[in-house]
């Protein structure tokens, strides 16, 4: 089901609305394609975490705030368990030091 006009970037390649329930667009083939998950009992996503050595700012948690809203969008509009990592850098030695 579409509502009003459907961007040409939301079509497939046979000029079909994507009619999957989550589809992402890929920026090596420049066309929207269904998500597929490698294994469907568990996506997975690794991704880095703010690297914060000073007063924190929007550019520090860009990052986060994005893949928190990707792994709420997989887990609750495409309905897969979810496991996200996300790493810490550790920069003790920095804030020590500025201290």
């Amino acid at each position: 089901m579409t509502f009003g006009r459907v961007d040409s970037r939301f079509r497939g390649n046979d000029d079909s609305v994507i009619s999957s329930m989550l589809s992402f667009y890929n920026t090596l083939t420049k066309s929207v394609e269904p998500f597929e998950p490698l294994d469907a009992s568990c996506v997975k996503i690794y991704s880095c975490g703010p690297t914060v050595y000073d007063v924190a700012h929007m550019g520090n948690m860009r990052a986060f705030v994005f893949t928190d809203v990707l792994q709420r969008v997989v887990r609750e509009v495409g309905g897969y368990p979810v496991r996200w990592v996300m790493n810490v850098t550790d920069i003790d030695d920095k804030t020590i030091r500025d201290s």
